[in-house]
């Protein structure tokens, strides 16, 4: 197998050569099966993912996603509840699934449960994957200059698992009001990301422990630019290949994210506004502006047309 790494110019068509390496051979084939055991405690949070058989489609699933070399050989895998064989309460049957020798990551959609699978010859074909019984977790998100709840927030969280590379997909929460959120996970380490309309964007790192498990995250509301173009007199539309930079003097901190005409800032304080070249005007100079906490802090940009 080959790769490249092209400059791709926007408007324009570019060439890219890959090299095949002939002397790369692919790995071998093995066919492995496996059980899935996974308690009927975590069907009554997860719905249309719900482990009893009904008149829903199931949406619980094998991930079986392959890193490291063997994912120039092998497709990711995916496997649904309802395509394998029930031969219990709570426990599946899956197989046979021919898979390129190399390590997989194995995720339990609809548990977030993780593990880590080498294939190969030298390993073993039967492939047990047990589910943690769930522990019930309410997360309270709080606006962190007032203390009052956000509703709406939609966070959402992410399993961690040591040895993991990449790959990882965030799973939602259920809303129950006044700034609560709830959701079913096994013990271990977990993210929980939030980003509220008006508001940062907060990761925080917890630990899951078993029972019951509680979590307050608290979000400073947004601060950053809001731009707008002027050319005279005239207000111009917002370009939609418009680029912009933030940093801050002190602690070099960037921008964290940007929408339309809004690019929201890390922290606030002094920053050094960067905006590329717009096409038919002249370059426009970085230019100091001190980023207010809590507000979109306004900057007119007025363009000057190329001669």
């Amino acid at each position: 197998m080959g790769r490249t790494t092209s400059v791709v110019t926007a408007g324009t068509i570019t060439p890219a050569t890959i090299t095949v390496i002939s002397e790369v051979l692919r790995p071998s084939t093995t066919v492995v099966h496996g059980t899935l055991r996974v308690s009927a405690e975590w069907g009554a949070e997860v719905g249309l993912h719900a482990l009893r058989a009904g008149k829903r489609r199931t949406m619980i699933s094998l991930d079986i996603d392959p890193t490291g070399e063997v994912s120039a050989w092998q497709e990711p895998t995916m496997l649904l509840l309802d395509e394998m064989t029930k031969v219990g309460e709570g426990e599946y049957r899956w197989g046979p699934t021919p898979l390129c020798a190399g390590r997989y990551q194995i995720t339990v959609r609809g548990c977030e449960h993780r593990t880590i699978v080498p294939i190969g010859p030298e390993h073993p074909t039967e492939i047990a994957i047990v589910v943690p019984e769930p522990n019930e977790v309410r997360v309270r998100v709080l606006d962190a200059g007032s203390g009052q709840p956000i509703v709406g927030a939609a966070p959402d969280w992410t399993r961690r698992v040591a040895g993991w590379q990449g790959g990882w997909s965030p799973a939602p929460m259920r809303e129950l009001g006044d700034g609560w959120y709830h959701f079913l996970a096994p013990v271990g380490d977990l993210e929980i990301s939030v980003h509220p309309e008006g508001y940062g964007w907060v990761d925080t790192d917890h630990v899951v422990r078993p029972g019951s498990n509680e979590f307050v995250v608290r979000v400073d509301r947004v601060c950053g630019v809001e731009i707008v173009l002027k050319d005279g007199g005239v207000t111009l539309p917002w370009p939609d290949d418009a680029r912009m930079e933030l940093e801050h003097t002190t602690s070099k901190a960037g921008a964290a994210y940007w929408s339309g005409n809004k690019v929201a800032a890390e922290e606030p304080g002094e920053h050094t506004l960067t905006m590329q070249p717009l096409e038919g005007y002249l370059p426009i100079a970085p230019r100091r502006v001190v980023i207010e906490a809590a507000k979109w802090t306004p900057i007119v940009i007025e363009l000057q047309r190329k001669p």
